[in-house]
This record gives structure tokens, C-alpha cells and sequence, in this order.
């Protein structure tokens, strides 16, 4: 199956065709950071001009559900303004239409869901699709939007099983860190939890550090853990952190402490945790 994402009016032939605000060819309502496909079920993803959209944050978590819905080897096509040129060529003319021109190719319209939350450099495009778990990245001559300066980035998922994970674990935060938090309050998350956890997955950190890590993250994220422990404790593939005899109990208690902020909150709603 291919996914052609953020559709809007194009409809791509022999692809699921999906958009979350404009529905005049899109075969499916839906987000890009929450995709309702299965793991492993697309040979390609195809998305043109959506991660501008979506904010930093809202790309990292979107490039993690790409990669999850792709098989390993699966193709990810994307395009997107160059910031770079794109500020070039606004400096190149005094002219006041063409300026505006520029900017709105740059920051999007007021239009529902076409403001644009970020702009993407090479670099920091190549970086985060490596982080999320793609390989082999070329860039080339965009083929959307032509007469405009734009990126063409187009790579493979890899089969790294830590990538897999950390893509499978991104949707139990989602909703909260996308929808509910500031963008400089996901970021924090994004540091403080993501990033760690990913150094203990990939096995980078030593006994101590892992140690105090999991405890940590079982008492301000136990739905991460809960999740993470299982999938972890069974894939060989995995490089195991030095405590990893105790996952199984951690996941436990994660669910217990799981099922106790929902009592706390349900007898005082007022009360966050």
C-alpha cells in the first residue's frame, strides 16, 4: 500500500489518499502524527509539502509514524520549502508583490490547516529523518510547485529495531504532547524524555545511568514505560540495558501507578500529575 498524505485536491491513483482538512479527493480523514494504519503495512509514503505544517515537534512525531507504517526498505518521498533559497530569492527584489509572494510560500496563508509551523534546512531534515530511522537519503529537484524553491527528499526506512520501538512508543504520548502542551513544553519532553530513551534503547547508557533513568521515567511517564517494558524485555534484537532483568516488574508497576493517577484525578479532578 502507498499513502499519499496531505492530499488536498490531488488524488494519486493506486494510493490511500488522506488529508485532515480538505476532503474533496481524500479517501480518509486523518492526522499525520496519528495515521490509522497498522505497523509495517506501506511500501511507500508519499507527503508533499506536510511537514511545513506541523511544527518541529509535530514533524519528529510524524516522521516516527512514516517509519512505523513503512516496511523495512519501504520509500518516504517528501517536499518541502528550502528555507535557504526561499529567503534568497525575497532579498533578490524590492518589489512589493513579489515579497509577498515569497513570505507566503515561506509562512503559508491564514487559510485553515496551511500555515506553516516550521521550515526544514537540508541538514536538519537529513538529521531527524536519520534519527526517526531512515537511510539512504537523496535530495534532488522537487517535482511539485517547480516555479518555487523548494526540498525533494526522498529515503528508506532501515530495519533498525530500536527506531521501530521508539516509533511504536511516540502514539501513547501523542495526544498529550501534541495536543495539550506549549510547543516549548514539547520540546522539554521531547529532550528529557525522547532523547534518553532512545540513548537506552540503542544500549548507550551504563548500569547507573540506566538504572536511575527507568526510575525516573516510571514515575513522570509510567504510560512510556508500561508500554516500552514488554517490547523491549522480548525483542532480541535489542541491545538489553544492564538492568534489564527488572523490566518485567517496572512494568508492573508502571500500570499500578498508571491506575492510580486515574483514581487521583477521578476523586479531584484539579489535581495534575
Amino acid at each position: 500500500m502507498k499513502l499519499h498524505l496531505g492530499c488536498g485536491g490531488r488524488y494519486l491513483p493506486g494510493a490511500l489518499n488522506v488529508d485532515r482538512y480538505d476532503l474533496r479527493v481524500a479517501d480518509v480523514q486523518a492526522d499525520a502524527v496519528r495515521l490509522p494504519v497498522r505497523c509495517r503495512a506501506c511500501e511507500a509514503v508519499v507527503a508533499y509539502h506536510v511537514i511545513e505544517h506541523l511544527g518541529y515537534i509535530g514533524a519528529v512525531y510524524a516522521l516516527a509514524e512514516f517509519f512505523r507504517v513503512l516496511k523495512p526498505g519501504g520509500v518516504l518521498e517528501m517536499e518541502t520549502p528550502d528555507p535557504e533559497a526561499s529567503f534568497q530569492a525575497f532579498l533578490e527584489q524590492d518589489d512589493p508583490l513579489w515579497r509577498a509572494n515569497v513570505l507566503s510560500w515561506i509562512f503559508g496563508t491564514e487559510i485553515s490547516g496551511m500555515g506553516h509551523g516550521g521550515l526544514f534546512p537540508k541538514e536538519l531534515l537529513e538529521k531527524l529523518g536519520a534519527e526517526a530511522g531512515f537511510c539512504n537519503p537523496e535530495f534532488s529537484e522537487p517535482k511539485t510547485h517547480r516555479h518555487r524553491w523548494g526540498l525533494r527528499l526522498v529515503a528508506r526506512a532501515s530495519d533498525d529495531p530500536a527506531a521501530r520501538l521508539m516509533a511504536r512508543l511516540r502514539p501513547s504520548l501523542a495526544s498529550e504532547v501534541l495536543g495539550e502542551l506549549t510547543p516549548q513544553e514539547a520540546l522539554e519532553i521531547e529532550l528529557r524524555l525522547w532523547g534518553p530513551l532512545s540513548r537506552l534503547v540503542r544500549g548507550e547508557l551504563n548500569q547507573q545511568d540506566a538504572e536511575a533513568l527507568l526510575l525516573e521515567l516510571t514515575v513522570v511517564a509510567p504510560g512510556v514505560i508500561h508500554f516500552w517494558a514488554g517490547p523491549a524485555q522480548e525483542n532480541n534484537d535489542l541491545p538489553k540495558p544492564a538492568c534489564a532483568p527488572n523490566l518485567k516488574e517496572l512494568g508492573r508497576l508502571a500500570h499500578t501507578l498508571i491506575d492510580y493517577n486515574k483514581k487521583i484525578q477521578l476523586e479531584n479532578p484539579q489535581v495534575l500529575l
